[in-house]
């Protein structure tokens, strides 16, 4: 590409790290006009973007962005007329930081600028998952694993999250966090707010009975009246966890380490809040739920329940890896 562009999108769009990637790539490795010449906007929103209501939350002021390049007439006007009305001066990124939506007094819930995104110097910083429940950011000693059993014939509804069509971003959890299917991991309340900027993926080392399954992880902000919004998560198809181009299958009995894109984001989860992390095997319909096969997907109605087991011990720590920015970052969770 070789144009300035406008990038718009919205942490719980089903095209989110698209637009994050699109813009980096555009702005850092695109033709000479387009180099530079890139405009992000990332908002708290689904696929419908500036809008203050966004699934079960209200974002103070995120319909109100501090920047005019979204406006296509003005960006239109400058650089297809060259009118220098203010538009070329704007930052490049302008990002939403998502925050506690019930206290007004809480950090976030406000526009940032930067030049690029990510948008501050962070440090990948490990949450460990423990076989008690607990996530803490020292590793497990003890050599513990939990199993669940997930039949396709019962999938985990989808609930929220980044959907074009179903209802989409963040909603309460708690219904799906009671499903024994479902395995979660909780902080202690956090005692300072900590920010969350840039992109989380998670290392789960897993195994299954079952020659495929699916693996979802997510991260979750619970209030301290107990509800559980999700903020991201990710998915793998493990026959693909080597390429998307080759199907492996997995053997019985063997351990394999996944590492799982849970895309990017921007939040400060508040003092007092706990973070929350599910493992789980399915998400319908947002997604097709897996047969648990070692078949072409829609060959035969055919599938049977997996036993699939997370390893939690030193030898195979699973674990997310967060983005935390250098300054400011608390070991709040311990």
């Amino acid at each position: 590409m070789n144009v300035p562009a406008v990038h718009i999108g919205g942490y719980y769009d089903i095209f989110a790290q698209g637009t994050l990637d699109a813009f980096v790539g555009y702005q850092t490795r695109g033709g000479s006009r387009a180099r530079g010449q890139q405009k992000l906007l990332m908002g708290p929103w689904a696929h419908g973007v500036l809008q203050r209501r966004v699934g079960e939350l209200e974002f103070p002021n995120a319909d109100k962005p501090p920047c005019t390049f979204h406006d296509a007439w003005r960006w239109f006007e400058a650089h297809l007329k060259g009118i220098r009305n203010g538009v070329q001066e704007e930052p490049s990124v302008v990002y939403y930081v998502m925050g506690d939506c019930s206290d007004p007094r809480a950090p976030g819930n406000e526009w940032r600028t930067a030049r690029q995104w990510t948008p501050v110097p962070t440090r990948p910083t490990p949450l460990y998952l423990h076989a008690d429940g607990t996530a803490r950011w020292r590793p497990p000693q003890a050599q513990r694993t939990l199993s669940a059993r997930y039949d396709p014939r019962n999938p985990v509804p989808t609930v929220g999250g980044r959907e074009l069509n179903l209802p989409a971003g963040p909603r309460d959890q708690r219904t799906i966090e009671a499903r024994p299917d479902v395995l979660v991991f909780t902080t202690d309340p956090l005692p300072a707010p900590l920010e969350i900027t840039g992109r989380v993926s998670a290392v789960l080392w897993v195994e299954s009975d079952a020659p495929d399954t699916d693996f979802f992880v997510r991260l979750c902000d619970v209030y301290p009246d107990g509800r559980s919004f999700n903020l991201c998560e990710g998915a793998l198809r493990a026959r693909f966890r080597e390429s998307f181009s080759r199907e492996v299958w997995l053997q019985r009995g063997r351990v394999y380490r996944l590492q799982i894109d849970l895309w990017s984001l921007s939040v400060i989860v508040n003092r007092g809040h706990r973070l929350r992390v599910h493992i789980t095997f399915s998400s319908a319909p947002g997604y097709d739920p897996n047969p648990n096969t070692a078949t072409p997907f829609r060959q035969s109605a055919a599938s049977r329940p997996a036993v699939n087991t997370v390893h939690l011990s030193a030898r195979y720590p699973s674990h997310l890896i967060l983005p935390i920015p250098r300054q400011g970052f608390s070991r709040s969770a311990r």
